[in-house]
């Protein structure tokens, strides 16, 4: 390949590396967090401010709870836990345990959530 080869090879290259680097940095950033159920003898019903508190506590951002923040209390209202899932990776726990909301976050360690006075111990 001669210089003038080169020289207009070199643009294409430069594209295709971005490319590649902007497909990268988008399947990062939409990575899907899973929930599984985990049935539990006790459920409770949270507010919507209740379940974005416990989720930010819990180290998630503001998309990451968009994306799972209903169906967490949707799972916590009427199966009694769950299980937040980023591809292998556990990111969180939660499970209802009478009036409190057991947390266990890889993110930022454990927690309990008090449902009638809606602060952390």
């Amino acid at each position: 390949m001669n210089h003038a080869q080169r020289s207009a090879a070199r643009p294409f290259l430069i594209v295709a590396m971005l490319l590649l680097a902007g497909l990268s940095l988008s399947s990062c950033a939409s990575a899907k967090l899973r929930l599984t159920p985990l049935p539990s003898a006790e459920a409770a019903g949270l507010s919507p401010d209740d379940t974005v508190a416990i989720l930010k506590q819990a180290g998630f951002n503001d998309a990451e709870i968009l994306q799972v923040g209903a169906e967490v209390r949707n799972s916590l209202a009427r199966d009694g836990g769950v299980k937040v899932q980023l591809k292998h990776s556990t990111e969180a726990i939660l499970a209802v345990d009478s009036q409190y909301i057991q947390v266990a976050s890889r993110r930022t360690g454990a927690f309990i959530y008090d449902t009638k006075t809606h602060k952390f111990q």
